[in-house]
């Protein structure tokens, strides 16, 4: 069977930081994979700035595409929304589960709020991955198989998104093909 680390997420857009948090994982962890997976609507933020995800998905597969271990996943475009996790994992489940054995990667912040996700026991039936920060502590239930891992990267889409409003340069922060299709389909001004 193959581990596939899933990393969830808007990815308004994907950046330099989500690719090297599968870096890491591939790097360090018996992980064969990682999926991107893309979510229409997180029902924790507000779906006013996103970008519609058709265009998310494929600023991801910019980015992955020299990458052979990193794959995107549109499972949740075919779902209900707003996009719960515990869904999406049964949905893949049923589909390719007998192929598949999966982890779910989470920043500390997720984790340390996972008791607000609808169904969030069975979330955590899975492995977690969840990478910190050295300000963030993790406050992790007894009944939580978490592998943590540090990460120092601190950028997020809200800046990105920013910087193109105000017309910043973008180099190193994200794909050049992922920039070079924010520039091509004016996205983001």
């Amino acid at each position: 069977m193959t581990n596939v680390a899933l990393i969830f997420g808007s990815f308004n857009p994907i950046h330099v930081g989500h690719l090297h948090l599968g870096d890491v994982i591939l790097e360090k962890l018996p992980i064969d994979e990682v999926w991107y997976v893309v979510s229409p609507h997180n029902p924790h933020k507000d779906k006013s700035n996103l970008l519609d995800e058709k265009l998310r998905l494929e600023m991801v597969n910019h980015s992955i595409k020299d990458k052979p271990n990193f794959r995107s996943c549109d499972i949740e475009l075919e779902l209900d929304q707003p996009s719960y996790t515990y869904k999406t994992l049964y949905h893949l489940e049923k589909r390719v589960g007998k192929f598949y054995n999966f982890s779910i990667i989470m920043g500390s912040d997720v984790i340390n709020n996972i008791t607000s996700w609808k169904n969030y026991d069975e979330v955590i039936e899975y492995p977690i991955i969840s990478f910190v920060r050295d300000e963030v502590d993790i406050c992790v239930g007894e009944n939580l198989d978490v592998t943590i891992l540090k990460s120092e990267i601190k950028l997020s889409s809200t800046l990105i998104r920013d910087k193109i409003k105000s017309g910043e340069s973008l180099e190193g922060l994200l794909h050049t093909r992922v920039i070079d299709y924010i520039s091509e389909n004016n996205l983001y001004v």
